[in-house]
């Protein structure tokens, strides 16, 4: 899929998609829409620079249940001395930040949130996805090509878009990484749909995304 960025380079950007990580193929067309969205925006820093460059926008998504939400959040807020992942440089953690920092214990504060606001008295099931996690990135050079300020407003301007979609209320957290190799934001968002229903199945699929 190409995309043209206009302007004077005339440039087109290739846009692909990592499905790796999506057990249903039902998640490719939210995906789809909102590679488009952040690619549109973000492209006229290039084509003002008459830059011709080719990169991936990549946006991953992975269901949160409650097992999961204490390591997530240890591993989103840095609170471990001893990492798993090698790609980790713990003298730039000090750099990372939140968009959004509405949570210090994710899996506390989380579960409190639904429960709050959820429409019904039926108790969550142990087993439901309480957060779709979305990773948003690029590759190295995407990053390297953007001033400090761009790369903050590329993250800030995906987070809008899911916001608009989703609920800006229902944005947990947002957490950009740039102690790895490459700059990421982690966006967790709880699954409420239109009447405050938890359902991960309804709200994440082609229709709502398009």
């Amino acid at each position: 899929m190409l995309l043209n960025l206009g302007g004077a380079s005339g440039g087109m950007l290739p846009l692909a998609f990592d499905l790796r990580s999506y057990p249903r193929r039902a998640h490719l067309y939210g995906i789809k829409y909102s590679v488009l969205y952040f690619t549109w925006k973000v492209c006229p820093y290039k084509a003002r620079k008459g830059l011709f460059f080719m990169s991936m926008i990549v946006a991953r998504m992975q269901k949160m249940k409650a097992e999961n939400l204490v390591g997530i959040g240890n591993h989103n807020q840095r609170k471990t001395k001893n990492h798993s992942n090698p790609d980790i440089d713990t003298s730039l953690s000090k750099l990372n930040y939140d968009l959004v920092d509405r949570t210090q214990n994710y899996k506390t504060d989380i579960e409190n949130f639904i429960n709050e606001n959820k429409s019904t008295t039926r108790a969550v099931r142990k087993d439901a996805v309480l957060v779709n996690e979305w990773i948003i990135s690029s590759d190295k050079d995407f990053f390297d090509n953007l001033t400090e300020s761009e790369i903050e407003n590329f993250f800030e301007r995906s987070k809008d878009y899911f916001a608009e979609k989703f609920g800006e209320k229902n944005i947990r957290y947002a957490t950009v990484h740039l102690d790895e190799s490459t700059p990421h934001m982690h966006m967790g968002i709880v699954p409420f749909d239109k009447d405050n229903k938890l359902s991960a199945k309804r709200v994440f699929n082609p229709t709502s995304s398009s």
